[in-house]
């Protein structure tokens, strides 16, 4: 749970193609002040990561993020997945500031899969046979720890994220963005101050309404990261004085 970007990119391209669009990709985010590991690439088995590379393979964040999650319905309070291993992965980690790593890159996916229905494997068509995809997301609220630059260094991380989602967008490859922030769509740096500040204290309520229940019950306090925040205890009364009477809901 946390403030964060979504998106996903989709290019018809080429091997070859595809590595110059990543390439590009990176060297922009590098432009504009990421921290960014070199690309990457890989192909079969090699591309996939499971619970048993977790711990041995040094790439696995990154290639777990290369796998593809699809929805087979449209219940959304009851949604089924199905999720797509990559057949190959061209992508680099990068860190737009004191975040979750943001990784960016292009993967080809396999044409067919299956589900059951019924009690029956069913095959079908993914959708992905002919193009490249990629499907992530980067938490950037916590980049607003007092201990981290605060409210500014988020609003600059945020911000920077988006101005790589807008090259993306120049180079023809984003398809969807998802901004909690809604920076994405509105381009307003102090509604967005206005934003992280709602979510740190709608976190650090729940967290501590959790925490206090887990207390209460002779259990050790959570480890969250919200509880990190040197302002922590402000966010909480906040949050708990929001709900009272008369208070303003998260």
């Amino acid at each position: 749970m946390g403030l964060s970007i979504g998106y996903e990119l989709r290019a018809s391209a080429s091997v070859e193609e595809a590595r110059e669009l990543v390439r590009r990709l990176h060297e922009r985010a590098v432009e504009v002040g990421f921290v960014c590991e070199e690309v990457r690439e890989f192909s079969g088995e090699e591309a996939v990561a499971t619970s048993e590379t977790r711990t041995t393979d040094p790439e696995w964040w990154l290639k777990i993020r290369g796998g593809y999650c699809i929805p087979m319905n449209n219940e959304e309070s009851d949604k089924e997945y199905i999720s797509l291993d990559p057949l190959h992965m061209i992508a680099f980690m990068c860190w737009p500031g004191k975040t979750e790593p943001s990784c960016m890159g292009l993967c080809r996916l396999p044409a067919k899969a299956r589900r059951k229905i019924d009690g029956r494997s069913i095959e079908f068509d993914t959708g992905f046979g002919d193009i490249w995809a990629w499907q992530s997301s980067c938490k950037t609220q916590y980049a607003s720890d007092p201990q981290n630059g605060g409210i500014e260094h988020f609003l600059d991380s945020h911000i920077r994220l988006i101005a790589l989602l807008d090259f993306a967008k120049d180079l023809g490859i984003l398809h969807d963005v998802g901004d909690d922030g809604g920076y994405w769509l509105d381009r307003d740096r102090q509604k967005l101050a206005s934003e992280i500040h709602r979510w740190n204290v709608k976190v650090a309520g729940i967290v501590g309404t959790l925490n206090d229940l887990f207390e209460g019950q002779g259990k050790d306090r959570g480890s969250a990261a919200i509880t990190k925040f040197l302002d922590f205890e402000h966010l909480e009364a906040e949050a708990h004085r929001d709900k009272e009477p008369g208070g303003d809901e998260a």
